[in-house]
């Protein structure tokens, strides 16, 4: 039997789909489904229930998945997790963030490590969903935790605490000229505010400073940052965002802050590593890197 073909069976049974499944695999949709085929042909089943909407398992191949979906990941990552020679990083690392920190700071951190070690491989999952990493195999996560390091809530991981992002308010010019620069948090009404749910759901952001309006909901409020920070550069409002992904909309001039005395240390940027082994040499190095990066920020 082609483990290859086992491979692209699990792929599909996961993905729910052949095209999902071949951009997994990085294939052409067709050797997928030429894979697919030809271990239905070996073992005389089908696997594989295809009709124009999706793609379901026969009680076979549900029996299939169930038996071989666990070993194929786990010959996967002993394939990714071989170091290069002289123990040099090299293999597939698998990271986690959110969209906003990964457009913010990740992004050139990850073309600098890639250029650094060729031998290594990169897949990025963006996502505002806490992925747990030890099902899903994923190397690291950075995540931006608002409020002062907590436990993770994830059995079996390494928390390791990078640095402290700071949160100030913000909106756009044409806010401030429309509504009249505040000069303290009381005058801010609900109504005028545009938040991250963490950040209208914390109390209280700014301290002995004061806090944001209460009595009512915010205006807008939604999940990620980066709407956020989109939403108050059309002025929309006045927000709160982490200095760092406001600051280049600062500097081109799109958003101006608002009460600048007032910043608060809100989030703690944190690295999180399956734990129970020594960090293979590709995330023992991109950590360093990280780490080295981020102390200038």
């Amino acid at each position: 039997m082609d483990l290859n073909h086992l491979a692209a069976f699990v792929a599909v049974a996961r993905a729910g789909s052949f095209t999902a499944a071949a951009a997994a695999l990085g294939q052409p949709k067709s050797t997928v489904s030429r894979s697919v085929a030809a271990l239905e042909a070996d073992l005389g089943q089908r696997l594989v229930l295809r009709t124009t909407r999706s793609v379901g398992l026969s009680t076979a191949g549900a029996a299939l998945l169930e038996r071989v979906a666990g070993p194929i990941s786990a010959l996967r990552a002993a394939a990714d997790e071989l170091p290069g020679a002289d123990g040099e990083p090299a293999g597939l690392l698998r990271l986690t963030t959110t969209s906003d920190f990964a457009e913010a700071f990740l992004s050139g951190l990850v073309a600098r490590y890639l250029a650094r070690y060729p031998a290594v491989r990169v897949e990025l999952r963006l996502t505002e969903r806490v992925v747990d990493l030890n099902a899903e195999g994923v190397d690291l996560a950075v995540r931006f935790l608002m409020g002062p390091l907590a436990p993770t809530g994830d059995a079996g991981l390494v928390a390791r605490r990078v640095g402290e992002s700071r949160v100030g308010l913000f909106a756009a010019p044409a806010w401030v000229a429309r509504r009249g620069a505040p000069r303290q948090l009381s005058e801010l009404r609900a109504e005028d505010l545009v938040l991250h749910r963490a950040v209208a759901e914390r109390r209280p952001l700014f301290g002995a400073a004061g806090d944001l309006p209460r009595d009512a909901p915010p205006r807008v409020m939604v999940d990620e940052m980066s709407f956020v920070r989109g939403a108050l550069a059309q002025g929309v409002g006045v927000g709160v965002l982490p200095t760092f992904l406001a600051a280049p909309e600062v500097e081109a001039g799109r958003l101006v802050p608002v009460l600048p005395k007032l910043s608060s240390p809100a989030g703690a940027v944190v690295l999180l590593m399956p734990g129970g082994r020594q960090p293979l040499p590709k995330v023992r190095a991109f950590v360093d890197l990280f780490v080295g990066s981020f102390r200038g920020w």
